[in-house]
């Protein structure tokens, strides 16, 4: 399984990906620090998850998310919204663009690995 991590925070990328590995270190995970390197990678690349922050400098996760869905050869890939805050009201028009879940990033790692293997298994 590939999984393509789109966020700017390299704390939580190395949080991410080392919960990852604990999972199932057959799981390859690649990253990208911005929208635009995410979507650059997306041009060579078709994961079998994306998990995508919303708050990101420069071009934010809602507008990756609406590129990613333009794009017929993504259209099947589950895009998981993972951010350290969601607002309520946010969930329901992310889903509406084709987000196929929204988590919070959880404070404890314990929680995290958790929170990926419930979603990943």
């Amino acid at each position: 399984m590939t999984i393509l991590y789109i966020d700017d925070d390299n704390e939580d990328q190395e949080f991410f990906f080392e919960a990852i590995g604990l999972i199932n270190p057959l799981y390859k995970c690649i990253s990208a620090s911005s929208g635009r390197e995410g979507l650059k990678i997306l041009q060579t690349l078709t994961p079998d998850h994306i998990f995508l922050d919303l708050n990101m400098p420069e071009m934010n996760g809602k507008e990756v998310l609406l590129l990613i869905r333009a794009d017929k050869k993504l259209a099947c890939v589950p895009v998981v919204i993972f951010s350290t805050s969601i607002h309520t009201e946010d969930i329901g028009i992310l889903k509406q663009n084709g987000a196929n879940e929204c988590m919070v990033k959880p404070v404890s790692f314990s929680i995290l690995c958790t929170m990926l293997k419930t979603y990943l298994n």
